[in-house]
C-alpha cells in the first residue's frame, strides 16, 4: 500500500526537522587506536600487550579519497569540535 506524495512530503519535512535538532554533526568517524612501537626492548613486542595508546584516529573523505589524521586523547576531542573535517583536515603538527 503505497501513500500519497503530499503525505510523504510532510513525512520527510519532519524527519528532517527532527534531525537538524540534533546539534553539531560532523562527517567521519573517530577510532581508538593501539600501536606497536617497534623498538625491539618494549613492553608492546609482547603479543599480550595491547599496544601504547590510546590514540584516536579521525578518518574522512576528501574528494572521494580517505584522510587519516592521529590525535592524543584531549587533543582529538578539541581538534574535531573546532575545525570543518570536510574542508579543512591536516596532520596535527610534529611537536604534538
Amino acid at each position: 500500500m503505497t501513500k500519497p506524495l503530499g503525505e510523504l512530503e510532510s513525512q520527510r519535512a519532519a524527519l528532517l526537522h527532527e534531525l537538524a535538532q540534533t546539534g553539531d554533526m560532523r562527517r567521519g568517524s573517530i577510532n581508538e587506536v593501539y600501536r606497536r612501537c617497534g623498538k625491539d626492548n618494549c613492553a608492546c613486542v609482547d603479543p599480550a600487550h595491547p599496544g601504547h595508546g590510546p590514540f584516536y584516529a579521525y578518518t574522512v573523505k576528501v574528494a572521494g579519497k580517505p584522510r587519516r589524521c592521529s590525535f592524543a586523547p584531549a587533543r582529538c576531542c578539541r581538534k574535531s569540535s573546532a575545525r570543518s573535517p570536510s574542508t579543512n583536515i591536516s596532520a596535527p603538527p610534529a611537536s604534538a
